[in-house]
C-alpha cells in the first residue's frame, strides 16, 4: 500500500499538479504493480533545513523451498542481555510455535540465526520436530537451566595440547577418545577454573546431529558464530517476537537549588561603606576570589626529611639558575641518588647522573625515562624546573613574539611530552610529578609575574585530575630568592611529602604551594563576600569613544557588544578571524547559518545607533593587529577599552593531546593577549577585559590545553595592575550556548555541577567587577553539593576548603578495605581474580552511575553505552586506584570500556 503524506493537509495554491503523473496521497491507498519490482522515494524536510532522501526497492520473494529441503535437525539459537530476558524470549517462541502450525522451522531458526543480534545470555535448542522444540522450550522454562551439549580426537594429541596451554577442544568423529582421557581432561579444566571441552555423542547420534549439538555448545558459551556459512543460500525471513525489553525505573533525584536567582542587572555601583558584606547585590553570589594565604604555622618544630623507609631515586629536570643543582646536593647528603636532565638540542649523556635532551622531541623523553628504568630502586619523584628557563615580562618584546620559531609557553609543552613518556615506563610504584616555576602566581599584590611560566599552572591542575596516580603538586619559588634558598624551601615541601618512607602529596594535602621570603603560602577560592576588594565608582562607557572586542562575532562577544551598546557605546570594533559577507546577499545564506545569524546580529547592534567595523584580523597576528589599531587611531574616535574573549577550546585527554593542538590553543590568549598589551600600553583605556576561564581556577579533564592557556591573561591582568594599567582577568564559568566547548562537553560539564550562565546574570557580574578594584575573579554557577564530591573523587582537594564549609558532612558511601580485598585477590587464582575484580568494578560502576547496588551489569556492554561520561570514568578510575591500592594509566576505563575488559586488564597489570 501507499502511506498518505505526513502533516500534508493542503496543497500550495502556487503550485499545479495538474497534467502531471504526481498525486499527494491525502489517504493509504493499494499500490498496484505490473509486476515488475517497485521502489519509492521518502523525503524528510527538516524544519531546521535537513533534508534527507531514502529510495527503498520492493523486497525480493524467495521460493518456498520444496518441503524435502525442510528436514531436521533444527538448531534455533536464542540470546538476550540478561537472564530474565532469556527466560521472556524463549517463552516468546514457545507462543509463536503453538499458535502458528504451519510456521516452517528451517526458517524460523534461518531468521533467528542470521537476522537477529547475539547477546552474552544464550540458549541454544536441538530439535527433530515442532513438537519436540516446543518440548524443550517448556523444559528449559521449567529448569530455567541451559540445555547441556555435551560431546569426543586422539587421546595423545588431546594431552599434548593441554600440556602446552590449549583449554578449548571440540572433538567431532566417529572413534570416540578414550574416557579417562576426557575425564582428565575435564579435571585439569576445572582446576584451572577455565576452558571448555566439547565431546563427541553417543555411538548412533547422526553426524549432523552432532555437528548441530557442537556448534550450539560453542554459542551458548559465547564464542562467534558465521551462521552464513549455514546457510550460504540464505532464506526466506519470518515475522518473529520482539526482543523483550526488561522495563526498569532510572529517575532522575531532584536536588534542592544552592544559589538564588540572580537580577538580570546589577544595582547603581556608587557604595562605599566599611562593611561591604552586608549590602552585596545578590550577583556576587556567582562571584569567587582566588587568594593565596599564608600558611598555618604548626606550634611544635617542623619535621626533618626522613630517610627511613623505601628510598627511590630523584630525576629533576634542572634549570639553569642552579635551584635544580642546589636541590640535588642537598637530596644526596642525606643518601638519595638523583639526576639531572637540562634542556639541550640532542640527547646526550653528559655525565655519570646527568643528561640533556630536546624539551620538543617526544622521543628524546622515552629513551632517557628506558635508560633511567631501575627496578630495584625506582624513582619516587620527578620535579620540573625548566619553567625557570622561560622569559621574563621584561625580556618579552614584540619582536620575539613575531618570530616564526616561537613557541608559546614551551615549558608547558615539555611538560606534556614528560607526561606522554611517563606511563609508558611503567614506574611501580608510580613516581610523584612536581612542577616547579618562580615569580608566576599573584601571592603578592602589585609584583609583576613571569607570564609565560603562569600556563604550567593550568597544565598542572588538569594533570592532577587525569593523573592522580602521578600527581605531586606545584610549587612558586620567590624569584628574589637564591637558587640555594629555593632549593632548601622545595626540600621543605618534598620532604614532608615523602616523611615516614611515603609518597603522600605535599604538607597537610596541600598540592598547590607558594614561597614569599621566609613564608609558605596556600591557594583558597573565596566566596566573594570574604574578599578584600573595594567598589570605587559605577562603570562609565563613553559615546565617542571606541570598544574593541576581540572574538566579537562569536556568541559572546556580541553579547558583550549589545550590552556595551546598552551602555551608551557607539563605535564598536568587532574582531574575528573571519570577516562577514556583504549584508545585501542576506537573503542568500541559510536561514539557521552562522553567518546569517552574524550578520543579523551587526544590524540589530546598527538599529541601536552604533558604528559597527567588522576587523578581519588574527588576534594573534602581530601585523594584522596592528593595522586594526592604526585603523582606530585614524578614526574621529579614540580607543577607550578593549575586551578580549578570543579563544579556541579543544576537547581532549593529555594522553590524546600533540604539541599541534596545543600551540593551536596557546596562540590567542597567550600570543593574542600579549599583542594586545603590547600595542595598548600606552593607550588611556578605561578598561582592559581578559576573558579567562574557570577550568583555569580548578582545572578540567579533557581541557588541558585550554586550561594552561587561560593562566596566561590571568598572569598578564596582574602584571598590568602592577604596572598601573587598568586591567580584569575574569575566569568565566560555563556561558549558555557560548560555542567555546561542544554540547557533548557542555552536558559533562554541568552534570559535574558546573551549570550554564544565561547572559543576563553573567554580565550584570561583569559590569559589577568593572565597578570595584578586583584584578581577577571567577564567576560561575556552581552546585557546589554537585562539584566538590566529584572534584573530590581521588583525594581531598585544599584550593576548595571554604566552598565545602556549608555543606552536610554527608560523604561517598566507603570503599571496601583495601587490605581485605586485595588480599583476596593476591591469593586467588587468575579466574578467580578475574571474577572477583568483575564483582567489584560493576558494584564501583553503579556507585558512580547511580544504579542501584543490585543491578547487574552485562560485562560485555560498553559502559559508555550506558551513559558513562568522561568525569564518570575518571571517578570510576580513582575509586578504582584507591581500592586496590594500585595506579594505572588513566585512559584505562576508555582503552578497555567493559566490565570484563577492564577487570583483565587490571588482572594483568596489577596482579601479574
Amino acid at each position: 500500500c501507499i502511506r498518505d503524506s505526513l502533516h500534508f493537509r493542503t496543497l500550495n495554491p502556487n503550485i499545479s499538479l495538474t497534467n502531471t503523473p504526481f498525486a499527494i496521497p491525502t489517504k493509504v491507498q493499494p499500490w498496484p504493480t505490473n509486476g515488475e519490482r517497485r521502489f519509492a522515494g521518502v523525503s524528510a524536510f527538516g524544519f531546521g533545513g535537513t533534508n534527507a532522501h531514502i529510495v527503498l526497492e520492493e523486497a525480493p520473494q524467495f521460493a518456498r523451498a520444496d518441503q524435502k529441503s525442510d528436514i531436521p535437525p533444527y538448531l534455533l539459537p536464542l540470546s538476550a542481555r540478561s537472564p530474565e530476558a532469556l527466560q521472556a524470549l524463549a517463552q516468546a517462541y514457545r507462543q509463536l510455535l503453538l499458535s502458528d502450525s504451519t510456521l516452517p522451522i528451517s526458517d524460523l531458526c534461518y531468521t533467528a540465526s542470521m537476522r537477529r543480534s547475539h547477546h552474552k545470555y544464550r540458549l541454544a535448542l536441538l530439535a527433530h520436530s515442532r513438537a519436540g522444540l516446543i518440548h524443550i522450550l517448556e523444559t528449559w522454562q521449567q529448569n530455567q537451566t541451559s540445555h547441556a551439549l555435551s560431546a569426543q580426537t586422539c587421546e595423545v594429541a588431546l594431552q599434548v595440547l593441554q600440556a602446552a596451554g590449549y583449554t578449548n577442544f571440540l572433538e567431532i568423529g566417529s572413534h570416540p577418545t578414550p574416557p579417562m582421557t576426557l575425564s582428565a581432561i575435564q579435571e585439569g579444566l576445572e582446576l584451572h577454573q577455565q576452558g571448555l571441552l566439547v565431546t563427541s555423542p553417543d555411538a548412533g547420534r547422526s553426524e549432523q546431529a552432532a555437528i548441530l549439538e557442537a556448534l550450539g555448545t560453542l554459542y551458548t558459551h559465547g564464542y562467534a558464530i558465521d551462521w552464513s556459512v549455514f546457510y550460504p543460500n540464505g532464506g526466506p525471513c519470518l515475522t518473529l517476537p520482539p526482543y523483550p525489553w526488561q522495563r526498569k525505573r532510572f529517575w532522575v533525584e531532584s536536588k534542592p537549588v544552592t544559589q538564588g536567582s540572580l537580577p538580570t542587572k546589577s544595582p547603581p555601583l556608587h557604595t562605599s561603606l566599611e562593611n561591604q558584606a552586608d549590602i552585596l547585590p545578590p550577583v556576587t553570589d556567582w562571584i569567587y576570589d582566588l587568594k593565596w594565604q599564608p600558611r598555618e604555622q604548626k606550634p611544635s618544630q617542623p619535621r626533618k626529611y626522613d630517610t627511613r623507609g623505601v628510598q627511590g631515586n630523584w630525576l629533576i629536570l634542572a634549570d639553569s639558575r642552579g635551584v635544580g643543582k642546589s636541590l640535588a646536593r642537598q637530596l644526596e647528603a642525606l643518601g638519595e641518588r638523583c639526576v639531572l636532565v637540562f634542556p639541550g638540542q640532542t640527547f646526550a649523556q653528559i655525565a655519570p647522573s646527568s643528561y640533556q635532551l630536546n624539551p620538543a622531541s617526544p622521543a628524546d623523553f622515552q629513551r632517557l625515562l628506558t635508560e633511567l628504568y631501575d627496578e630495584q630502586r625506582p624513582y619516587c619523584t620527578v620535579v620540573h624546573l625548566w619553567s625557570l628557563e622561560e622569559a621574563a615580562a621584561a625580556e618579552m618584546l614584540i619582536p620575539s613574539l613575531d618570530d616564526n620559531s616561537f613557541s608559546c609557553c614551551q615549558s608547558v609543552e615539555s611538560v606534556l611530552h614528560l607526561l606522554h613518556a611517563l606511563p609508558q615506563v611503567k614506574w611501580s610504584p608510580s613516581p610523584r610529578l612536581w612542577l616547579v616555576t618562580c615569580g608566576a602566581q599573584p601571592v603578592v599584590a602589585s609584583t609583576p609575574l613571569s607570564v609565560t611560566q603562569a600556563p604550567v599552572w593550568g597544565m598542572g591542575r588538569t594533570i592532577s585530575l587525569e593523573y592522580s596516580h602521578l600527581w605531586g603538586g606545584m610549587v612558586d619559588l620567590d624569584p628574589q630568592a637564591s637558587p640555594e634558598v629555593s632549593a632548601s624551601q622545595l626540600m621543605e615541601v618534598l620532604s614532608e611529602a615523602r616523611v615516614d618512607g611515603t609518597t603522600e602529596r605535599a604538607i597537610n594535602g596541600e598540592d598547590q604551594l607558594a614561597f614569599r621570603g621566609d613564608l609558605c603560602y596556600v591557594l583558597r577560592l573565596l566566596p566573594w563576600r570574604n574578599s578584600d576588594y573595594v567598589n570605587l565608582q559605577p562603570m562609565h562607557i563613553r559615546a565617542d569613544s571606541s570598544y574593541l572586542i576581540t572574538g566579537g562575532l562569536g556568541a559572546i562577544g556580541l553579547k558583550v557588544a549589545f550590552w556595551l551598546a546598552e551602555h551608551g557605546a557607539r563605535h564598536l570594533v568587532l574582531l574575528g578571524r573571519t570577516g562577514l559577507p556583504d549584508p545585501a546577499n542576506l537573503e542568500q545564506m541559510a536561514p539557521s547559518s552562522e553567518t546569517r545569524k552574524r550578520v543579523e546580529a551587526v544590524r540589530a547592534l546598527e538599529a541601536l545607533g552604533v558604528e559597527v567595523r567588522i576587523a578581519e584580523a588574527d588576534v594573534s597576528d602581530l601585523d594584522q593587529v596592528t593595522r586594526v589599531f592604526e585603523n582606530i587611531a585614524c578614526s574621529k574616535f579614540p580607543l577607550r577599552g578593549i575586551m578580549h574573549s578570543a579563544g579556541i577550546s579543544v576537547s581532549q585527554t593529555i594522553g590524546n593531546l600533540d604539541s599541534a593542538t596545543l600551540q593551536t590553543v596557546l596562540q590567542p590568549k597567550v600570543k593574542g593577549s600579549w599583542v594586545l598589551h603590547q600595542l595598548s600600553q600606552r593607550m588611556e583605556l578605561d578598561f582592559f577585559v581578559l576573558f579567562s576561564s574557570a577550568s583555569a581556577v580548578w582545572g578540567s579533564p579533557q581541557l588541558a590545553a585550554y586550561t594552561a592557556a587561560n593562566l596566561f591573561p590571568d598572569a598578564l591582568a596582574h602584571t598590568r595592575r602592577a604596572q598601573g594599567l587598568p586591567a580584569l582577568s575574569i575566569n568565566w564559568g560555563l556561558w549558555a550556548e557560548s560555542g567555546m566547548v561542544s554540547q557533548k562537553i557542555e552536558q559533562v560539564i554541568s552534570k559535574a555541577g558546573v551549570l550554564p550562565m544565561h547572559s543576563q546574570p553573567a554580565l550584570a557580574a561583569l559590569e559589577y567587577l568593572l565597578g570595584t578594584d578586583a584584578v581577577q575573579a571567577t564567576v560561575a554557577h556552581v552546585d557546589w553539593q554537585i562539584f566538590i564530591p566529584m572534584y573530590e573523587t581521588g583525594r581531598k582537594q585544599p584550593l576548595l576548603t571554604y566552598m565545602g564549609a556549608g555543606l552536610s558532612q554527608q560523604s561517598e558511601p566507603p570503599v571496601p578495605e583495601q587490605s581485605e580485598l586485595v588480599n583476596r585477590l593476591e591469593r586467588a587464582t587468575y579466574q578467580e581474580r578475574q571474577v572477583l575484580l568483575e564483582q567489584h568494578i560493576q558494584a564501583e560502576v553503579n556507585q558512580v552511575m547511580g544504579f542501584a547496588q543490585a543491578y547487574s551489569l552485562d560485562p560485555e556492554q560498553s559502559l559508555f553505552e550506558l551513559g558513562m561520561d568522561s568525569l564518570m570514568a575518571l571517578k570510576l578510575e580513582n575509586r578504582l586506584e584507591r581500592s586496590l591500592g594500585r595506579a594505572f594509566p588513566t585512559t584505562v576505563s576508555f582503552d578497555y570500556p567493559t566490565v570484563a575488559a577492564l577487570a583483565q586488564c587490571l588482572n594483568d597489570w596489577c596482579f601479574n
